[in-house]
């Protein structure tokens, strides 16, 4: 069996607070997964991140939900 997973998702993400070259983000990512082995595995990605606007560094934390 290959062990490979396959994940189709996209990333939303609104920018909450701006101060000088620095941002706060709200970060949701829905996902889904296991399709290609005839699976329907969704789950859910909510994060708080933050990112330096000139280098394009971020950082962030949050919750991964698996919804079953």
């Amino acid at each position: 069996m290959f062990r490979v997973m396959i994940q189709f998702g996209y990333q939303f993400e609104w920018q909450n607070m701006s101060a000088g070259n620095m941002q706060a983000l709200i970060e949701f990512i829905p996902l889904i997964s296991g399709m290609e082995k005839g699976r329907f595995i969704p789950s859910v990605t909510l994060i708080n991140g933050f990112r330096h606007s000139r280098t394009g560094w971020d950082s962030a934390f949050g919750d991964y939900i698996l919804i079953t």
